[in-house]
């Protein structure tokens, strides 16, 4: 079976709270291996209600929390990873 059908039968709040901790650390764990300086990212779309809207950016440097990501004309920012994708 699959893992959405499984999550979909779920009834218990705090089983479902740890699933989506779980998820969101292990998503911040794949990034954290996959951004380096110089990576190509882009704001998930639930994101880019701000600025800086479908701009690709560039990684600067990879914090504990955060990354710090030039926008071109926009400047820089400093963001969540689990508000990046990352661009091939």
């Amino acid at each position: 079976m699959s893992v959405v059908s499984e999550v979909m039968k779920m009834t218990d709040t705090d089983d479902l709270r740890n699933i989506i901790d779980v998820a969101q650390n292990r998503m911040n764990t794949l990034l954290s291996s996959q951004l380096r300086k110089g990576s190509k990212v882009q704001m998930l779309p639930r994101h880019q209600g701000a600025k800086p809207y479908d701009t690709i950016g560039i990684v600067e440097r990879v914090n504990p929390k955060t990354i710090s990501v030039k926008f071109g004309q926009y400047g820089g920012y400093r963001v969540s990873k689990s508000m990046l994708q990352i661009v091939k």
